[in-house]
């Protein structure tokens, strides 16, 4: 945030020369600043926190401003009068502080400290959303029963294409995910931006800023404690559900009463912090575990009253170093693992053993090294390099080596489903510079800046189902198809698996882009002009293809496929915003904004137009009708045996129970990516709500990937 203002006398004449100096809890020491030729005077790069600002200039009574709130993305605009002096003292002013930031266009919410402990929700990023303005959640949490889970929500009416930071570094999951379930306790603030973003944001969709606790001049320490049990919660459900219903003998597919119910939840929260020398070093360091037992409606037969485990925990820390006044160091550490035994190949698919489940023990993290200084009373700049990453394996529940049935019928997976994994690594750059210039018609906060990101995604299956065989049976309980796949990975389930080359899908996604602003204020208005250039690189390095033999005969050979770029975007996007503060006065303003905002295709491009295929499958028609060596007609079990020819076996419409009406996919496919205009429009006006008018052209259209499976 940043407190900034102007000083003149009791008739109004600006006051040169005045010096200003701010102080805080949240603040190493103190920061000074000296009013110009017209009075202004600026602090530009301030930590979330409560303020008190002093105003000091011979011959006039000392004036001292308390309680100033400043947040995360909030400017204050504090203006003063000072007095002559009849005698030295020091006039205290305790009054509101400015709660509308005057100057920017954006819409945010801020979620102070005080704001996320005492709002009582399931602690994590889903529910500070939930009580946003103009937020729509695709789903709703009770009591902490979808802690693991992520959600969808839109903002204005808009989904996707959103930007999560921690510590200003982008963990986005995709293109509008959060890459991992962060340590809720360890946060001194949240920002929600959700319109009219200014030209340092790329994207339409929300931003989310993480901001994390940093110590202080004091040792402090905190213990946090949830615990919730299903005895503890009632239902109107059980009394008022009619019979015909509810599960029983002659209705399989009824609801069993309590079947979606949280068993018991569990958030446990340690962080402590302090000094390591008073004004020059702080620490702090978080740890938090989380879980959930929920019942699961899906688990049926013997298996039904299994609860649907997941665990959490985090541990983080930050160490903030004041080389001097004016320039500051920052690390930061966060580590996110998540534990889910018994995961679902399909929501709407039924399962009566722990088999045709799937293990998720994934680990997420991110880690920043950040420098900001004051290099003038008028300029100010800012450096950090970071890192986000995770592993994401999904790995069988059975090494069973027979085919996997999807039973339409019963509505039931048998056997077992995939070993998978699905690696990210995003390193990147950012950098800023920040001009204060009066004059030129008014003042000018002129900003310049970019960053470097480099995003690589690695995905590879050991199996796509048990056997490497998926066998599907209609709802009419006959054999209508097999899929028959070929394995993309050497090894899942360790941290390193894509960086170390077992994953052989590989996919990249290089980014680089520039922004410059001037905040312009002239009187009461304030005019937000910027302009952004981004340039998105969608390829894929040099990689490995697995030689394999499918069970009747066909062969994959052993390939290398050379680096290969898909698509290259280039486009520049303007944005314009203009705030006017109706009264005079901080407490009225009307805000409007236009901005255009290109789409960032991810690494979901390149994965695409890759011939190197995450899934290779061939599919047949399956009509298990005729019999061969050692097919028994009708046993809904496709057979891999028998004596007949592979060549025989591969004839199309031969009407063999193992293989009929050849149809292959997932082989060597060239997907051609032609550059377009990806963009969308967006102008809002505010007073007490906001009108929004919203535009989408060439956006690329979804495709859809083999059972993808949200982290």
């Amino acid at each position: 945030g940043s407190i900034n203002g102007k000083v003149a006398d009791s008739s109004g004449a600006v006051l040169p020369g005045v010096t200003v100096t701010a102080s805080s809890p949240s603040l190493m020491g103190v920061q000074t600043a000296v009013s110009d030729t017209s009075g202004n005077y600026r602090f530009p790069a301030l930590p979330p926190g409560s303020y008190t600002v002093t105003f000091d200039l011979p011959g006039f009574n000392t004036l001292k401003r308390e309680n100033i709130q400043i947040a995360m993305g909030f400017t204050a605009t504090v203006n003063v009068e000072l007095a002559v002096a009849s005698l030295q003292e020091t006039v205290t002013v305790t009054g509101d502080s400015p709660v509308i930031d005057t100057s920017n266009t954006r819409v945010q919410q801020n979620f102070k400290l005080e704001a996320l402990q005492e709002i009582p929700n399931a602690r994590d990023m889903w529910s500070l959303l939930a009580v946003t303005p103009a937020v729509q959640m695709s789903r709703i949490d009770v009591g902490g029963n979808r802690a693991g889970t992520q959600t969808g929500y839109t903002a204005y009416g808009y989904s996707g294409q959103n930007r999560v930071l921690v510590e200003g570094i982008n963990t986005t999951e995709g293109t509008s995910g959060a890459g991992f379930y962060f340590d809720y306790g360890s946060f001194e603030e949240v920002f929600l931006g959700t319109i009219g973003q200014g030209a340092e944001m790329p994207t339409p969709g929300v931003q989310s800023q993480f901001l994390g606790k940093s110590g202080g001049n004091k040792f402090q320490g905190e213990i946090y404690k949830d615990y919730e049990r299903n005895s503890w919660q009632t239902d109107n459900i059980s009394s008022n559900l009619p019979s015909q219903y509810a599960l029983n003998a002659t209705n399989p597919n009824g609801i069993r009463v309590g079947s979606n119910e949280l068993i018991n939840y569990n958030d446990f929260n340690l962080n402590v912090g302090g000094p390591i020398r008073h004004d020059k070093v702080w620490w702090y360091f978080s740890h938090r575990y989380q879980s959930t037992n929920v019942q699961q409606p899906n688990f049926v037969g013997d298996f039904a009253g299994t609860p649907f485990h997941t665990s959490l925990w985090n541990p983080s820390g930050k160490i903030t170093y004041q080389m001097n006044q004016n320039n500051k160091l920052i690390g930061y550490y966060q580590w996110g693992q998540k534990s889910q035994p018994n995961r679902l190949p399909s929501s709407t698919f039924q399962y009566a053993s722990v088999g045709p489940t799937y293990k998720q023990d994934s680990g997420s993290w991110v880690y920043k090294g950040e420098w900001n200084g004051t290099l003038s009373s008028k300029l100010y700049a800012e450096a950090r390099y970071g890192v986000f990453g995770y592993y994401f394996p999904l790995v069988a529940n059975t090494d069973t080596t027979q085919p996997e049935i999807i039973n339409q019928q019963l509505n039931q997976y048998f056997n077992g489903d995939q070993k998978e994994q699905t690696d990210r690594h995003r390193g990147q750059i950012t950098g800023a510079i920040t001009y204060f210039k009066d004059g030129w018609g008014g003042s000018h906060n002129f900003k310049i800046g970019g960053e470097w990101l480099d995003e690589v995604g690695y995905i590879g299956y050991l199996q796509v189902a048990s056997g490497n065989i998926r066998e599907t049976i209609n709802t009419s309980g006959l054999a209508t198809q097999v899929q028959l796949y070929a394995p993309t990975a050497t090894n899942v389930g360790g941290i390193l698996s894509g960086p170390h080359g077992e994953l052989l899908n590989v996919n990249k996604v290089t980014t680089y882009d520039a922004f410059l602003t001037d905040q312009w204020t002239v009187g009461r208005a304030t005019l937000n002009l910027g302009v952004r250039f981004d340039h998105y690189r969608s390829w894929s390095p040099d990689q490995q293809q697995l030689a394999y033999t499918f069970p009747t005969g066909f062969s994959i050979p052993a390939a290398t496929f050379a680096e290969s770029t898909y698509a290259t975007f280039n486009a520049f996007a303007p944005r314009v915003g203009l705030s006017y503060d109706l009264f005079g006065t901080g407490k009225t303003v009307l805000k409007a904004n236009y901005g255009l905002y290109r789409f960032n295709p991810g690494v979901g491009l390149a994965s695409d137009a890759n011939p190197n295929q995450s899934v290779k499958s061939i599919t047949y028609a399956w009509t298990d009708t005729k019999a061969c060596a050692t097919c028994i007609p009708g046993d809904k079990l496709y057979d891999l045996g028998g004596s007949e020819s592979q060549a025989a076996l591969l004839q199309p419409g031969d009407g063999l129970c193992r293989a009929a009406d050849e149809r292959r996919r997932g082989r060597a496919r060239r997907f051609r990516a032609a550059e377009g205009q990806q963009s969308v429009w967006r102008d809002a006006g505010s007073a007490s709500g906001e009108r929004l008018h919203r535009a989408v052209h060439g956006r690329r259209p979804r495709t859809r990937r083999p059972r993808r499976h949200e982290r």
